[in-house]
């Protein structure tokens, strides 16, 4: 799988670098744990380390048992407390502030361009290595105000919108919208 802009192949190394930098930046509520469970965090009592084997396998010793579940947690998919692999490469070209507003991820979608608390512009990676989009341009529109994104859906402005879930009715009855 490779990243977008050109940053080349994923490896080991953008993994294990991604999840150092989750422990060390602790703003993700599962920090602690990233930290314990691949040693980051230097505790002498667990002796929890992680080892680059190559550029597709890294070893864990966690120093103690782990439940699953817990690892699970900071694994899960986006939109939860998740992680994500980001690359290395461009972090320290770029710099991690400037990478972090322009990230080059490895999903179906290519950031384009953004502005913070107003929009997301992503195009579509053609031949992408799961599946090519079924439209060429999405954009994620910021709004902050309940009645303006249900507006925007009944007038057809938008296709899809976060919504309250007292909102649900309301756009229950718009035509073609799916219940």
């Amino acid at each position: 799988m490779e990243f977008h802009k050109g940053y080349g192949i994923v490896t080991t190394e953008d993994v294990v670098y991604s999840h150092e930098q989750f422990y060390e930046g602790a703003l993700l509520a599962r920090a602690g744990f990233i930290g314990q469970y691949f040693g980051f965090d230097g505790d002498p009592d667990t002796g929890a380390s992680t080892t680059i084997l190559d550029d597709l396998t890294f070893e864990v010793f966690t120093g103690e048992p782990w439940v699953p579940a817990r690892v699970y947690e900071f694994l899960r998919t986006g939109g939860g407390g998740s992680t994500w692999t980001v690359s290395k490469k461009q972090s320290e070209e770029l710099g991690i502030e400037k990478a972090s507003l322009d990230i080059a991820s490895t999903g179906p979608w290519e950031i384009q361009e953004h502005a913070s608390g107003q929009f997301w512009k992503f195009s579509a990676v053609q031949d992408h290595w799961r599946q090519t989009p079924f439209f060429e341009e999405l954009v994620l529109w910021t709004i902050p105000e309940e009645s303006a994104r249900v507006a925007g859906f009944q007038t057809g402005n938008l296709d899809t919108f976060a919504m309250d879930f007292d909102s649900i009715i309301t756009v229950e009855k718009v035509e073609g919208a799916l219940k």
